[in-house]
């Protein structure tokens, strides 16, 4: 990106400001759903960048 920050950061923040609001909202199972694509994402931009 032009101001140097990598587009798997603005996509982590998106996934934090999501699960923030779900929890506010008392949707706990949707914020564990959250929860989990976050991790998953950022496992698997680990394990590519690793290879």
């Amino acid at each position: 990106m032009a101001d140097g920050t990598r587009p798997i950061f603005w996509l982590n923040m998106l996934l934090v400001t999501i699960m923030a609001m779900l929890v506010a909202l008392g949707k706990w199972d949707w914020a564990l759903a959250v929860l989990i694509a976050l991790v998953v994402v950022n496992t698997v931009k680990r394990l590519q960048r690793k290879e």
